[in-house]
């Protein structure tokens, strides 16, 4: 397979998640999962296995830190989507989104590639050949884009569409889920706005469009639920309805909180949940406060509810807004003072509590800190009580995301699976 051909093959790998790489005998191999492409070619399996004769060069290098991975135990640090190639000079660079623990936004990394030879086989080891990949790759298009047109006029403008919002995925092909309000250490200083509590998905677009203005739509299905605007596409879905970070989760006269972002973030991943699925659109304008109002008025989509409730409506939410945010600051000054000291056996009931509150909001795991703990039970010098709890808390499959020489500081992190 000449160099053309492989940057042809991960171009139609697109959307395609790298599940494990690994070296056996003079092979290096990669395993993808990318359902779309094997039921198209009719296997039983999800991923394809990609062979690399004997490697010259292979690695990760990420642009914006300049940090580069070519170790294979730093190849399983990674949760990498293939997005696109391109040749450049005797190698092949293959963009990719990356999409870890622990970062605030979805970065792009770079897989450079130099080998002899790619060959494609199935779970069993048959090779499959690349124009059955190719002809699987041009019929699911081809079906996709009559279902779901790649241009959708609305009024008289013509929108273009961009991609599925399909949410990130685990290895095991369950949507990764968020709770990024239970991040806030000083939880005293803030409430949650009505869309803030978790969990929430991530999801995110193509960096060709960084910096370009315009008005997006979202479609359910074939339904128009949502029109808004943007001056720099990328930054409106990438680090905004994508990644919701705590302070969109909280309301407070100190921080408005991105209420907005909760509730679409929230939208897609029920519509995901149900089985169905989100599509975006976009229009290329400078005017797009003109565009954006004209198609609100005209198709009043479900979820646009600020633009379209009448005003004495929206100041009665206000108003009862900014007595609920009122109430809660009268009451915290009151409670600040008063600290308390709490055993293990307390720490543990209220951790199963929480747990249970969890499960009952849909939450497959949750991420609980020391310092937060300590925080929200308002305790006084028993942060080594609260850690004992939580490692007695833990089982088999719990993981340790931070801890310290003591192992009995505020910023003890433990992940555990509900």
């Amino acid at each position: 397979m000449n160099l053309e051909v492989q940057e042809t093959l991960f171009n139609h790998l697109h959307d395609g998640r790298i599940e494990n790489i690994f070296y056996e005998g003079n092979f290096l191999k990669l395993i993808v999962d990318i359902p779309y492409l094997t039921e198209k070619i009719n296997l039983d399996v999800k991923h394809l296995t990609l062979e690399l004769t004997k490697p010259e060069l292979f690695y990760f290098y990420e642009p914006e830190s300049n940090l580069k991975f070519d170790r294979i135990v730093d190849f399983k640090k990674l949760s990498i989507e293939i997005l696109e190639s391109e040749i450049q000079g005797d190698n092949l660079v293959v963009l990719c989104a990356q999409n870890n623990y622990g970062i605030t936004k979805t970065s792009y990394i770079n897989l450079i590639i130099r080998t002899e030879d790619i060959r494609v086989v199935d779970s069993t080891g048959n090779i499959i050949e690349f124009k059955t990949i190719e002809r699987a790759f041009v019929n699911f298009w081809i079906e996709f884009s009559e279902q779901y047109q790649y241009r959708k006029k609305l009024l008289n403008y013509e929108f273009e569409f961009v991609q599925e919002l399909a949410p990130v995925r685990d290895i095991n092909g369950d949507i990764k889920l968020f709770s990024p309000h239970l991040k806030l250490i000083d939880n005293k200083r803030y409430i949650l706005h009505k869309y803030g509590e978790g969990p929430f998905c991530r999801f995110s677009i193509h960096p060709k469009w960084d910096s370009v203005s315009g008005v997006y739509a979202y479609f359910f299905n074939n339904e128009l639920v949502y029109i808004g605007q943007c001056l720099n596409f990328l930054q409106r879905f990438n680090n905004g309805y994508g990644n919701i970070s705590p302070r969109s989760c909280v309301s407070n006269q100190n921080s408005a909180g991105q209420s907005t972002n909760c509730k679409m973030n929230k939208a897609v991943l029920n519509q995901y949940l149900s089985g169905d699925q989100v599509f975006l659109y976009f229009l290329v304008t400078t005017d797009y406060d003109k565009v954006e109002y004209e198609l609100i008025q005209h198709y009043k989509p479900k979820l646009n509810t600020a633009r379209t409730q009448s005003k004495l409506v929206q100041k009665k939410e206000k108003e009862k807004s900014v007595k609920k945010l009122n109430d809660f600051e009268k009451n915290q000054n009151v409670k600040k003072d008063i600290k308390k000291n709490l055993g293990k056996k307390e720490i543990v009931k209220y951790l199963e509590d929480y747990f249970e509150e969890c499960r009952f909001k849909g939450f497959m795991e949750v991420d609980v800190v020391s310092g937060d703990i300590h925080s929200k039970l308002n305790l006084k010098n028993c942060m080594p009580t609260v850690c004992a709890a939580m490692y007695s808390m833990m089982k088999s499959n719990d993981k340790v995301l931070n801890t310290t020489p003591s192992g009995f500081s505020s910023t003890i992190a433990i992940k555990y699976k509900l």
